[in-house]
């Protein structure tokens, strides 16, 4: 009878490790980043591909690390989150070069400032991708989400993560969010003030819950000038990423 209640305690014990999560498996427990990136002297990692032995390992497959979306905590300008890992950082560079890997599951990126439950997405990149992230100042505190596409759990990712010196943002003088100091351009210029959410206009007084069927606040909106610079999308959006006009 000892045996067997011995045998029980042990099985217990050793499923208890098995199956416990990583601590920085939610943004609550966010650790610093500095475990996941490499330096640049060391490795430079715009020059490793995504088929390269990889550099740095995050091991899903046999940690435990579990999905933390959908949530306050969940980002929507890239790839759909899936097991992931929470990072702080208080920024060092104005950029980070991140290289996806292929050896394990399909890694992405989040960039975040904010606390965790009231987020908000600086920039990130799909999976199967590599790039520049940006958009922060040096100090600020920064949430960074390093995720798997899609799964709950069960997967290796695999990445090269470097900082950088790259000032990353919108380079045409014309746009509003214009900065003389980019270096490389990302694509989020914009040229009308409500094309982003901080821009949002008041909701024209003539638009009713009625508006839509008897004609009475029918809008001619003239799209042209908008696009979608940060990606944002919804689930009304059935096609993804169109242009966008804030109120």
């Amino acid at each position: 009878m000892k045996k067997t209640l011995l045998s029980l305690i042990f099985l217990t014990i050793g499923l208890g490790f098995s199956f416990a999560q990583p601590v920085n498996d939610t943004c609550a427990g966010a650790i610093d980043l500095s475990n996941v990136l490499t330096a640049v002297g060391t490795t430079d990692c715009q020059t490793i591909s995504a088929s390269d032995p990889p550099i740095t390992t995050l091991p899903g497959a046999t940690d435990g690390a579990t999905d933390s979306t959908p949530g306050s905590d969940t980002g929507s300008g890239c790839s759909t989150q899936g097991a992931d890992y929470w990072y702080s950082w208080t920024a060092t560079t104005t950029a980070l070069y991140w290289q996806y890997q292929n050896a394990g599951g399909d890694p992405g990126i989040y960039v975040y400032t904010g606390s965790c439950g009231s987020l908000v997405e600086v920039d990130c990149l799909n999976t199967f991708s590599s790039g520049y992230l940006g958009g922060w100042n040096i100090g600020d505190n920064l949430i960074i989400q390093i995720h798997d596409f899609g799964t709950t759990t069960g997967f290796d990712l695999d990445f090269c993560l470097n900082t950088s010196n790259e000032v990353i943002g919108c380079s045409d003088p014309a746009a509003i969010n214009h900065n003389p100091a980019t270096t490389i351009d990302n694509g989020t210029c914009y040229y009308v003030a409500n094309d982003v959410c901080s821009g949002a206009l008041p909701w024209p007084a003539n638009i009713s819950a009625t508006s839509c069927t008897d004609g009475s606040g029918l809008v001619n909106l003239d799209f042209g000038p908008y696009g979608n610079p940060f990606g944002e999308t919804n689930a009304c959006d059935g096609w993804g990423g169109d242009a966008i006009a804030w109120y």
